[in-house]
């Protein structure tokens, strides 16, 4: 694959946990769930295949090396986007194994990300095009960001963990992941409230525009399942 920066062999430092396959959402979108184990939860990566045959990847899962491979048969892995200071467990494998990577990430978030991978930018100094474009989320001290994705069946919004849309699982873990207000289908979790969110109403008004976005077809959350529009609107207005 021309220009492909490519290791032959698998690094003792890429781990990879239990995954989904591929799931092919778009001719240019692609979408992988994993395991986190414990807490009992998914956490998902997913991939915008650009004109040019470049991969941007947003929150980069070590998989299997099967799974690697045909990502790497689709395309040049040329960018990371790290969605936030929380999500830093696999770039700097990806980094490894893909030295000539660009790496980016939230302005508010970026000097957490470079305790483990090197920064390139941010995402607010990425170049907005026709079928990519990062935007920010107010309220939210530029510590999360959004990327909407046009693809040939329509619009499809990437965020991180803005919303969750988790089921309730069973056991002691589950019973604390619902107390904690993470489970249960689409919400603000109590988390990120907490730990996120300074401004309600400038985050309340931001996400329901861009849940207003012309065309938008999927939501595409991080913790777990996607979302249509409506969803979305309704867990904002539950805020």
């Amino acid at each position: 694959m021309k220009g492909a920066p490519l290791v032959s062999t698998v690094s003792p430092m890429w781990k990879a946990c239990a995954h989904t396959p591929i799931q092919k959402l778009a001719s240019n979108l692609w979408r992988i769930e994993s395991d986190m184990g414990r807490p009992p939860m998914r956490r998902a990566m997913d991939v915008v295949r650009r004109p040019n045959g470049d991969l941007w990847i947003h929150n980069a899962v070590a998989l299997g090396e099967e799974a690697m491979k045909e990502l790497e048969a689709w395309g040049t892995p040329a960018v990371l986007l790290v969605p936030s200071g929380y999500h830093r467990i696999d770039p700097p494998r990806f980094k490894e194994r893909y030295p000539s990577l660009k790496v980016y990430a939230p302005k508010g978030a970026a000097k957490k990300v470079r305790e483990r991978v090197a920064v390139d930018g941010t995402f607010d100094e990425l170049p907005k095009d026709a079928d990519l474009t990062c935007e920010p989320i107010a309220g939210v001290r530029d510590m999360e960001g959004a990327v909407l994705v046009t693809s040939d069946d329509g619009v499809s919004l990437l965020l991180c963990d803005a919303v969750f849309n988790m089921p309730h699982r069973t056991g002691v873990d589950g019973f604390i992941l619902k107390m904690m207000g993470s489970s249960g289908g689409p919400r603000v979790t109590r988390i990120f409230k907490l730990a996120v969110l300074k401004d309600k109403q400038a985050f309340k008004e931001s996400m329901l525009r861009l849940a207003a976005t012309p065309n938008l077809k999927r939501v595409l959350v991080q913790h777990e399942d996607l979302m249509t529009p409506a969803e979305l609107r309704a867990a904002i207005d539950a805020l």
